[in-house]
Formats: C-alpha cells, sequence, structure tokens
C-alpha cells in the first residue's frame, strides 16, 4: 500500500475546512454550557456567542460560520410537562438558535480548534425566574 498524502483543503457549506479525501466526523452532545454572548450587529435585538467554556476549558469563538433556528423535540413535552413549562401548541411552537462556531483554546503549549454547534433555548418557563437562556453543546465536528 501507498502513503497517503495530504491532499488541498477544502471547505463544507458552511465553511468549515478538512483534508481532501479526509472523513468528517460529527460528534453529538447534549452537555451545558457557560456562554458569554454579544450584540450581533443586525438589529440589536440578538445576541451571538463570543466565548465558551466547555468540560473546563474556555474557548474563544474566532467565527460565526452559520446559524439558525430547529424546531426542538417538542413531542417530549406537549403532552406531559414539567410543572411551569408550556404544553399542548405553546410547546411545540419553541425553537431553538443553533450556532456553527470555529473557537479556539490554549492551555500552555497546547492550543485546541474546533467546530461546535451552539444551541440556545430562551427562558420559557414561569418557574425559571433568571430569564436566562438555556445553553448546550449540540455537536462537534472533528
Amino acid at each position: 500500500m501507498g502513503r497517503v498524502r495530504p491532499g488541498p483543503e477544502r471547505r463544507d457549506p458552511c465553511g468549515a475546512s478538512y483534508p481532501k479525501g479526509g472523513l468528517l466526523m460529527v460528534r453529538r452532545y447534549a452537555d451545558p454550557l457557560v456562554v458569554q454572548t454579544q450584540p450581533d450587529g443586525t438589529d440589536g435585538s440578538g445576541v451571538a456567542p463570543v466565548a465558551f467554556t466547555w468540560r473546563g476549558r474556555r474557548y474563544a469563538v474566532r467565527t460565526v460560520l452559520a446559524q439558525w433556528r430547529e424546531r426542538r423535540a417538542w413531542w417530549r413535552d406537549a403532552l406531559d410537562p414539567a410543572p411551569g413549562q408550556p404544553h399542548g401548541i405553546a410547546s411545540a411552537a419553541q425553537e431553538l438558535h443553533v450556532w456553527r462556531v470555529e473557537a479556539t483554546s490554549s492551555s500552555g503549549k497546547n492550543i485546541h480548534f474546533g467546530v461546535f454547534e451552539l444551541s440556545c433555548e430562551p427562558a420559557i418557563s414561569a418557574a425559571d425566574t433568571s430569564g436566562m437562556p438555556h445553553w448546550e453543546l449540540a455537536r462537534v465536528v472533528d
């Protein structure tokens, strides 16, 4: 067998790069995150992530590759919601805001780089008095 030589870099539709012929692996998570945000600059009403902490490591967002909205798994809450949670059509109408970001983290001489998908669910519970949205790490692209 011959040696595999690295080819030129390619980019996926959202801008993440990976080697030509290389495999792109996506790992799914549902890990809670602490996210630092700033106004997104569009109309002043939205925010965008600028940094996040995952598993004790702080990542700085280098660039936002894409953002979109997804329907949440409403069927989990629609028929048997937790106290104070919306139910029925109110539960089905809730959406997650998702950001695909390139982020880096450094610890000593090691620099960690990755493409992460962060999801944000607005605080909708009457029992949630913090008014803070709930952030999760949805996926990591390896």
